[in-house]
């Protein structure tokens, strides 16, 4: 079975798979012969926007799909200006798989991946859809540890594909670094909201099942309970400055609330949130 990459045009073929999941990329597709198995192609979105889409009929955002917008163009923009390396991951499911254990399979997966490949403390981005039998769309973060001489962020397509088989009985899985420079955090974002949160075969109905990060991980304090701080100190005519300001602060600049002056490292972030 044949699979187009909806990012870079190209055509990979998939051997031995019935599960039926439509625009993907397969797993075991980058199997090529004498290709490096360890090669992971990149991703650099570009030009897209919510309106790209003109064929299909522009639609305006849903509450939901503004809040998948700003939560995954928040954690991009915070892992871009922090160093991290991004990947950028499908994981599907099959009349086999468990779909209500899509997220713990996940968990597991992740645990493989830090065990087997070295690469701990990797942080995540996701967005289940109910496309197919059930589908996650994902980041992966990890930032290497000062001093650090060992292989770069690279998880291979192939070794994916067998490990979430053996875990969700699924071997359809893809998996690309990202390059986030420029204005890509924006474009990826738009692009994952309008591609992935609806499903286009049943015009254009919300396949949204849920969203999730590891908050704890990368902030280390509640991230939406944050943003709603900063949208009660810029509120009003202060509001045009709202997403300059939140932006500053996840890049690490302090930012004065309210309750406070704030930034990332602050201890204050550290004690617990009753008093905001």
């Amino acid at each position: 079975m044949a699979y187009q990459s909806r990012f870079t045009g190209e055509i990979y073929h998939q051997q031995g798979d019935s599960e039926g999941e439509q625009g993907q990329d397969s797993g075991p597709a980058d199997r090529q012969a004498g290709s490096d198995p360890l090669r992971v192609p990149s991703v650099h979105i570009s030009g897209h926007s919510s309106a790209s889409d003109g064929a299909r009929g522009w639609r305006p955002w849903d509450r939901q799909q503004k809040r998948v917008f700003h939560r995954s163009k928040s954690i991009l923009t915070y892992w871009a200006e922090h160093g991290y390396t991004v990947s950028w991951v499908m994981l599907s499911s099959s009349p086999s798989s468990d779909p209500k254990k899509l997220s713990r399979h996940h968990g597991e997966l992740r645990r493989r991946v830090e065990r087997v490949w070295g690469f701990k403390g990797v942080e995540f981005f996701q967005v289940k859809t109910t496309e197919g039998h059930g589908v996650l769309h994902l980041y992966w973060a990890w930032k290497a540890p000062n001093g650090y001489r060992g292989r770069p962020f690279i998880v291979p397509q192939a070794w994916l594909s067998d490990e979430w088989n053996k875990i969700h009985k699924a071997s359809v899985v893809w998996i690309s670094r990202m390059k986030l420079g420029g204005r890509s955090v924006g474009r990826v974002t738009r692009y994952v909201v309008t591609q992935y949160l609806v499903d286009q075969e049943k015009g254009g109905v919300s396949c949204l099942d849920g969203m999730s990060w590891s908050w704890r991980r990368t902030f280390g304090f509640p991230f939406v309970k944050m943003w709603n701080v900063f949208k009660d100190t810029y509120s009003g005519s202060l509001k045009v400055g709202l997403y300059e300001k939140w932006n500053e602060f996840l890049s690490g600049t302090p930012v004065r609330l309210m309750a406070g002056v704030y930034d990332l490292q602050t201890s204050r972030l550290e004690r617990g949130w009753n008093h905001l």
